[in-house]
């Protein structure tokens, strides 16, 4: 199964979200629904690919093995707000987004300079 077909699986300990638009699925918060999400969404990119997840109540952190994947990593599971760390040496960008309830990161590499 490739990935992008992969990301329509759902863990079987999905609930309804009350009032959620298109009767979309998702999980409640917590450190044990924030473990289920992390090995899905590793299943999903590929477990080889990430080198560390962090899962707070809230929040799923995901460190690619290589960077230069981060933002692959990133399009794979739908995150597009970029949060770039210029100040840090060296540099990256940190992807983000909400998936399943739980906010999402996943680092990268930093992003060329935009020109405005």
């Amino acid at each position: 199964m490739n990935r992008r077909a992969a990301m329509t699986r759902r863990p079987e300990s999905h609930t309804p979200t009350q009032g959620a638009p298109g009767n979309q699925r998702r999980l409640q918060t917590g450190i044990n629904n924030g473990l289920i999400v992390a090995a899905w969404f590793l299943d999903c990119v590929g477990a080889e690919r990430i080198e560390l997840v962090t899962v707070t109540p809230h929040r799923v952190s995901l460190k690619p093995a290589d960077l230069n994947q981060g933002e692959q990593i990133a399009g794979l599971l739908n995150l597009n707000m970029p949060i770039d760390h210029r100040m840090l040496v060296p540099g990256s960008t940190l992807w983000t987004g909400e998936r399943d309830g739980f906010e999402v990161q996943v680092r990268s590499v930093l992003r060329g300079v935009v020109a405005r």
